[in-house]
């Protein structure tokens, strides 16, 4: 039997009953949608996380970070990367580009004692404050070289403890591992309205934050290493460490270490696709139910067309014919409830995409998986209402 015949043919049963064609292509769209949506929504997701592990093109990206051997030592002076580090780890083969990050920190908070009460102090870390002085001095260059233990807070807290400006200078105010002098206030400049940034109530001088407030390998600046698509991570990453290690410009004064995450990009794909296919796999419960209505339909189908069947038996139809027939129509029923469910998933998820950090785009997978489950619906649910209809009795169908 021709194809051209069968879609013709299919078509017809279509609109025959056309109230129970809707509802049932109804039940094979929203099963679709709800698969779609969840396939599309998580593909989304599992790029934009990706994509923050890699450079965003598909290349691994690998971290070296640079501990001080003597934790007691600070790190000013001491450079953990210089550009001929740069040089020397590009020309290693399957390297694609690499540049130093800066980890140093611009802002910092500690919980602070003050006239027996206690607060968040939020400060800045500057060499000079870009502030207005109301009272006392402003940091200076000197308090940055010399790690002066001074500090200028704004006028904000002066006014929340009930303290005099003028009487507040001198006085110390201690950060939990050190006191620090007070040697100015300042007028505090409120955030935006809706920022998530608190208002800072406070500055320090940056080498004295350093040098006393923080871990040294902390601050330190990394490595940050792209692979090429095609290379192995692993071997590149064993390559630049021991590059590093040999001719590293701060290998005198501490160990480089890194992390691979060739391992932790491949477990969190692996994680994403699985919980992707569990969500969706709940999500195809809604499909059986509208298979089985697809059955449902084809059987009350065959039933009324009996007449048909006899017709066309008696003009040599055979029974392979008359359920290849039946087959195509449930086929042709579900396919186009895939692709309109296709098309509903892909708008809903979409709509969610706006209000959330990635984006989804049509891809060539989703679209098979639409036309592929809708297709195997159609076929099982309608295998065995075809079959019957192919085995009906000449005579009965007739009589």
């Amino acid at each position: 039997m021709r194809i051209d015949v069968l879609i013709q043919s299919a078509w017809q049963a279509l609109f025959h009953n056309q109230r129970r064609s809707f509802l049932t292509i109804i039940g094979i769209v929203i099963g679709v949608a709800s698969i779609i949506t969840t396939l599309t929504l998580s593909h989304g997701y599992q790029t934009y996380t990706l994509d923050k592990l890699t450079d965003g093109k598909g290349g691994v990206q690998l971290e070296y970070n640079f501990a001080l051997k003597d934790s007691n030592k600070t790190h000013e002076g001491v450079t953990s990367y210089t550009q001929a580090d740069i040089k020397m780890v590009n020309k290693i083969p399957g390297v694609k580009s690499s540049y130093i990050k800066d980890n140093s920190v611009t802002a910092s908070a500690s919980q602070v004692t003050i006239n027996k009460k206690k607060f968040d102090f939020y400060y800045g870390l500057q060499v000079k404050a870009p502030v207005k002085i109301l009272a006392g001095r402003n940091l200076q260059l000197s308090d940055d070289q010399n790690f002066s233990r001074v500090t200028i807070i704004s006028d904000k807290v002066a006014e929340k403890f009930h303290l005099d400006p003028e009487k507040i200078i001198g006085k110390g105010i201690d950060l939990g591992t050190n006191v620090y002098t007070i040697v100015g206030i300042f007028k505090e400049v409120p955030k935006p309205v809706g920022s998530n940034e608190a208002a800072l109530n406070g500055y320090l001088p940056k080498k004295t934050y350093s040098k006393f407030q923080l871990t040294n390998d902390a601050v330190m600046p990394s490595l940050k290493v792209t692979v090429e698509t095609k290379a192995t991570p692993s071997q590149v990453s064993k390559q630049v460490l021991q590059a590093l290690k040999a001719n590293g410009s701060g290998k005198q004064y501490g160990r480089y270490e890194t992390l691979n995450n060739e391992q932790l990009i491949d477990g969190v794909g692996k994680s994403l696709s699985s919980m992707t296919y569990f969500v969706a796999g709940i999500a195809a419960i809604s499909l059986i139910i509208a298979g089985v209505g697809v059955m449902n339909m084809m059987y009350t189908v065959i039933s009324e067309r009996s007449k048909e069947i006899g017709i066309r038996r008696v003009f040599g139809a055979t029974d392979r014919v008359i359920q290849l027939q039946f087959l195509f129509e449930g086929m042709f029923l579900t396919l186009i409830g895939g692709i309109l469910g296709y098309i509903l998933g892909f708008i809903v998820a979409f709509v969610i995409s706006r209000v959330m950090p990635f984006s989804v785009v049509p891809d060539l997978k989703t679209i098979l998986t639409a036309i592929g489950i809708s297709s195997a619906v159609g076929l099982i649910f309608s295998y065995l209402p075809a079959k019957s209809a192919a085995q009906k009795n000449l005579v009965d169908v007739l009589r």
